[in-house]
Parts: C-alpha cells; sequence; structure tokens
C-alpha cells in the first residue's frame, strides 16, 4: 500500500481528511471532535485514503509547529525526527518534510521516544542547576560544572 501512495501526486485523489478520530488535543484542546475524510467514491483506493491521512497529519503537525514559533518556541533547526522502520515511511516522512518545511532525520534508534525524552530531561536538569547556581541556592560540587563555552552549552 505505500508503495501505491508513493505513485500519488500531492491532491490526485481528490481526497481531504481531518484526522482528528480521536479529537484535536494540541491547540483546539477538545476531545469531543471527529475525523472527517471528502471526495470518497466507490473508486476510491485504500492507498488514496492512506495517503491524504498522512497528509492530513502532517498539516496537523504543521499547525502545532507554527503555534510553537508563534510564541516564540524555537524548533531549531528546522528539523524533525522520525524512525524509518524498514522502508516503509519514507513516503510519510517525505509528506512532512514537504508540508513542514523541515527536514526530516531518520533516527537510527529503535527507541526515539525515549531517547528525545532522556535529553529533554537532561537538558532540563542542567538549566535547573544554572538557575540554582545564580540564585545562590546550590552548592556546586565536581559533578555539576557548568559548560563554560557557548558551544558546549549546545550538547547539554
Amino acid at each position: 500500500m505505500t508503495k501505491e501512495a508513493e505513485c500519488l501526486l500531492p491532491g490526485q485523489s481528490g481526497l481531504m481528511a481531518l484526522d482528528w478520530n480521536n479529537g484535536n488535543r494540541t491547540i483546539l484542546v477538545d476531545q469531543r471532535l471527529t475525523g472527517l475524510l471528502v471526495g470518497q467514491t466507490l473508486h476510491t483506493t485504500r492507498a488514496e485514503i492512506y495517503r491524504a491521512l498522512i497528509a492530513a497529519t502532517a498539516f496537523g503537525a504543521r499547525v502545532i509547529i507554527e503555534r510553537l514559533r508563534d510564541y516564540g518556541v524555537p524548533i531549531e533547526p528546522d528539523r524533525l525526527l522520525g524512525r524509518e522502520s524498514q522502508g516503509k515511511t519514507r513516503c510519510l516522512m517525505q509528506i512532512y518534510a514537504d508540508v513542514t518545511g523541515c527536514e526530516m532525520r531518520i533516527s537510527r534508534s529503535s527507541q526515539s521516544c525515549a531517547l528525545g525524552a532522556a535529553i529533554a530531561r537532561r537538558r532540563h536538569h542542567r538549566r535547573a542547576q544554572e538557575f540554582q547556581i545564580r540564585a545562590g541556592r546550590h552548592d556546586r560540587t565536581a559533578g555539576d560544572q557548568l559548560p563554560t563555552d557557548r558551544r558546549e552549552q549546545g550538547r547539554l
């Protein structure tokens, strides 16, 4: 099915989807909202539906990215991380890249979400330490050394 979906051009099938089948948790925050598939006929293929749903989730991601940027949250560099599963998601990754305007990177880790959570936790821990040191509420020990070089700060 993925191979068939890759052959379709954007909008070629005439389908338009809204991926709120489980509500909308970000931006609209209403779990009662419902999904939608418009333009379906008796000749619509499953690959066309699949591609329309991928595009719907990609546009949903774009709305979230734009909202974050509107509120000053940097998405830097313009790069999103995905996990390729045996070549099955190349089409999805390309659609996301096209819709969001972000470069898509393929993670080699089979646990990308856990890895991202660990990195975010480490950054938060370092920033909390830095705040406490500046506020004079933390005794610095040898294990608490903060980077002094700006280039190192990006690697926290």
